[in-house]
């Protein structure tokens, strides 16, 4: 079942956005899995979409001139998403029917060799990343001004602990351009996203909030 967004941010298909150089952008943690992992041909539970078109957009983007960021809390999702989707991978190995007993916490400790892959993996990702974006220049302080503000964003808007922090840098930065393929962030009314999510992009049209 497709979720009933709300739109409250402005809304750009990225398939057909041309970038322009010096356009800066916040880039989801999401975005840069499909644009940077390696291994996303055995991962059949990702959309075609996704891996097909945002690494080539992103690539548009890099050429064009544009200025892709990331935040301080990019580095930890993204080697949660790459030790998850290894762990995955590792797990339904044909032939290795005991390996899938393990669960992610032993793959983690028990297995050496697989732990070294995948910290090799993650390296190989984030030095893919910080090759063509750098951070955002003025990052949040997890402090209980942000704490107490993070709760209140909670309430207002459906996101994500994630999404929250990632907003506040946004915002202290000066970046309202995020682009993502993470729907919930077309609920927030200060920023314009950039996404190839049709249902987003679907919705944000009947909502008037679709900027062609």
């Amino acid at each position: 079942m497709a979720a009933n967004f709300q739109v409250r941010s402005r809304v750009i298909d990225l398939s057909k956005h041309l970038p322009q150089r010096n356009e800066t952008f916040l880039v989801d943690t999401n975005v840069w899995f499909w644009t940077v992992y390696p291994r996303l041909t055995d991962c059949p539970d990702i959309p075609s979409y996704q891996i097909r078109d945002y690494p080539e957009i992103m690539a548009r983007i890099v050429k064009a001139g544009g200025k892709p960021h990331w935040c301080g809390l990019t580095f930890s999702e993204l080697a949660h998403c790459i030790e998850e989707t290894e762990y995955r991978i590792w797990s339904h190995l044909p032939g290795q029917s005991a390996r899938s007993v393990a669960n992610s916490k032993e793959f983690r400790h028990n297995f050496t060799s697989e732990r070294a892959s995948v910290l090799q993996t993650i390296d190989t990702v984030w030095q893919g990343v910080t090759s063509v974006a750098s951070i955002l220049r003025a990052p949040v302080m997890i402090d209980q001004a942000a704490t107490d503000l993070a709760k209140e964003e909670l309430c207002r808007y459906p996101l994500d602990g994630y999404d929250l922090f990632l907003l506040q840098t946004a915002r202290n930065s000066g970046v309202t351009n995020i682009i993502s393929d993470d729907g919930d962030l077309c609920t927030v009314p200060d920023i314009t996203l950039f996404t190839c999510n049709r249902n987003v992009i679907s919705q944000a049209s009947l909502q008037g909030k679709l900027v062609a």
